[in-house]
């Protein structure tokens, strides 16, 4: 074999330097929008942390609270149309007064 088949050559070296000058650039980018995403969404994994300390006492009450709705499914059903209807009739009175 000749020396020039054991040497790569200049323009493959160059090559492969600008790839991994890519590479590492790509990787600090990753890193930059890794870090802002985990700063941007730190309040709503401290919210869950929250809510998931107190999941057995929220579960009972949960349950508990459905006894009366499971009894009478009627109640509940009237009990959204009042929401509905309160829902819209806020929605109308916001769309008049401005």
């Amino acid at each position: 074999m000749s020396r020039s088949a054991d040497k790569p050559s200049t323009k493959r070296q160059h090559t492969k330097v600008d790839l991994e000058e890519r590479i590492y650039q790509q990787r600090l980018e990753l890193m930059y929008h890794c870090a802002r995403l985990r700063q941007g969404t730190a309040p709503i994994d401290q919210g869950l942390q929250r809510i998931w300390q107190w999941r057995i006492p929220l579960a009972a009450t949960a349950g508990l609270a459905l006894i009366p709705v499971l009894r009478r499914p009627g109640s509940i059903l009237r009990l959204g149309r009042k929401l509905v209807f309160g829902a819209l009739t806020l929605d109308r009175a916001r769309k008049l007064i401005r």
